[in-house]
């Protein structure tokens, strides 16, 4: 696989993790009338989530450097200012669905990098990291939603 090539598969990587929901919510003001219901524990899960996004996402651009290229960094997602207006369990839960979608796109390009040891690595190292981050935040979906008892 070519220099190029390379760049451009972990470009890619790093556009999808690191302009998450999870970003995007520590980076509000802490006077929104949510984040006063949001529990120390919760809090304690998103920047965990966020910590491990930005060390990961940091190995990805020093990775491009590296190798000649430029990182990208990519826009929040549109719906993103949404969130500012929302409960945490919706907040949550579209943070979980982007981490879904984003874990649907990792999955997919498992075969186009499997002969490429270094690469596979690292790309199962996001997918897991994703996965795990899924899992955390799953209960605290449950947890603020207005259906839980």
């Amino acid at each position: 696989m070519n220099t190029q090539t390379r760049i451009a598969w972990l470009n890619r990587w790093l556009l999808l993790i690191f302009p998450s929901y999870v970003r995007y919510l520590a980076m509000l003001d802490r006077n929104r009338i949510w984040t006063d219901r949001f529990p120390l524990e919760a809090r304690d899960v998103m920047k965990q989530l966020l910590d491990e996004q930005t060390h990961f996402c940091q190995r990805l651009a020093d990775l491009i450097d590296y190798q000649g290229g430029h990182p990208e960094i990519a826009q929040f997602p549109e719906d993103a200012a949404r969130l500012n207006f929302l409960e945490m369990a919706v907040a949550i839960k579209k943070t979980i669905e982007r981490l879904e979608y984003n874990l649907a796109a990792l999955e997919s390009d498992r075969r186009d990098v499997n002969h490429v040891n270094d690469l596979a690595e690292l790309l199962e190292e996001a997918i897991e990291m994703t996965r795990h981050h899924i899992h955390l935040l799953k209960p605290l979906s449950a947890e603020f939603s207005a259906s839980h008892k």
